[in-house]
């Protein structure tokens, strides 16, 4: 994005200041309600959504931009404004983990689960939608559940859960690429996919040779080591199987929740 562009941005955002009140008003009259999902997609300038997450706290807004400035700007500007950018994930890998339990270890099993997560997240990953954002503390929360419960049948309840329903979902949507493509193609095309799962965090391959890999997330400021380590892991790690990898060891080797900068992974095969 070029300066001038977000220097526009900024203009409008000025000029229009003192009419974003008046302007949110009028959306939430018609509106009829004081809660609800709001998007902006572009964004025009993000200063009326900032403006209805500013005077209507119980609001759930999400702006889409592909410009990093615009991010960096507007989350400066919800701190100022007192607005929190909180971090969000699709419904749709709550939907495949309770499947996977259930199917394993039956519904009780689940139950005891959710019962030790506590309540506000229990009940949004029991009634997940696959479509839906929620905030990346309730992954957090099911991650150490499913550990507490999990954790002295098997050593990696998580890092398996994970696994298997990347499987289930890579293998149905990239069936073509799997086929066709190298292991580090394949995990080029499938980091792209981390947009539609979290509102935050750029994951990319940053080294790779014949039998091996390196993939790193940065930005991403959710420290949990079950999430990151064990949970992202199983995802990269069942991409690399489906694309043919075989003797598969795979190793989370930096952490944001040991002080790091970045998270970063690195796989290695046969």
């Amino acid at each position: 994005m070029t300066d001038n562009r977000l220097d526009n941005i900024k203009r409008i955002n000025h000029l229009w200041g003192e009419v974003y009140p008046l302007l949110a008003s009028v959306i939430m009259d018609d509106f009829g309600r004081q809660s609800g999902r709001v998007l902006e997609i572009g964004p025009f300038s993000g200063g009326l959504s900032m403006e209805l997450a500013r005077s209507y706290p119980e609001l759930e807004i999400t702006i889409t931009t592909w410009e990093p400035d615009v991010v960096e700007y507007l989350e400066n500007r919800g701190a100022e404004a007192g607005v929190s950018s909180e971090v969000k994930v699709k419904g749709s890998g709550f939907e495949h983990t309770k499947k996977y339990i259930v199917d394993r270890y039956g519904k009780e099993t689940l139950d005891r689960i959710l019962s030790q997560m506590p309540a506000e997240a229990a009940h949004a990953v029991e009634n997940s939608i696959p479509s839906s954002w929620y905030p990346v503390q309730y992954a957090g929360d099911l991650a150490n559940g499913i550990k507490r419960v999990l954790g002295g049948s098997e050593k990696h309840p998580i890092f398996e859960i994970s696994r298997e329903g990347a499987k289930a979902t890579f293998s149905l949507i990239y069936k073509m690429f799997f086929r066709l493509g190298s292991p580090g193609f394949i995990l080029d095309r499938v980091t792209s996919v981390w947009k539609n799962m979290s509102t935050a965090g750029e994951l990319s391959v940053v080294e790779r040779g014949d039998k091996f890999v390196v993939v790193r997330l940065k930005d991403f400021p959710y420290k949990n080591p079950d999430y990151c380590g064990e949970r992202l892991r199983g995802w990269f790690h069942a991409t690399l199987e489906l694309s043919g990898c075989e003797m598969l060891k795979s190793v989370h080797t930096r952490c944001t929740s040991n002080g790091s900068d970045c998270c970063e992974w690195r796989f290695e095969w046969k």
